[in-house]
């Protein structure tokens, strides 16, 4: 086993697992509306739908990378970009709320982990 993979694990592989998860939750909080009591979503049907768009693009980046073709890794990185495009979209529209510090907390943490991934990626 090398020593740098732990469970003999790739850092894509961990990356494209962690960004489908990712995603299955950003659908599942897009048409629940409320996860864990603090991370909202707007109750009309355009910031449900809005949403889990976003989510679905998370998880179809981390089952583009699972492939680990070059056009697919093309592709990951463009619905990465649109993920942190859309989930600012989402906010500056109102359709994800920013009522409170942990909204906005959270949705700079979502904003800053594709940008790590795209990040990880682009140096792989």
């Amino acid at each position: 086993m090398n020593p740098s993979r732990p469970w003999g694990i790739s850092g894509i592989t961990l990356i494209a697992a962690l960004m489908m998860i990712f995603g299955l939750a950003e659908i599942a909080t897009a048409f629940m509306h409320d996860i864990l009591g603090h991370i909202l979503i707007g109750h009309i049907g355009a910031a449900t739908y809005a949403a889990a768009v976003v989510g679905a693009l998370y998880a179809i980046c981390g089952l583009l990378l699972v492939t680990m073709g070059e056009q697919a890794t093309k592709f990951a990185m463009a619905c990465l970009i649109a993920l942190a495009a859309g989930r600012i979209a989402l906010a500056m529209t109102g359709l994800y709320p920013l009522t409170s510090l942990t909204q906005l907390i959270f949705m700079f943490i979502g904003i800053a982990f594709a940008i790590a991934f795209a990040t990880y990626i682009a140096i792989k």
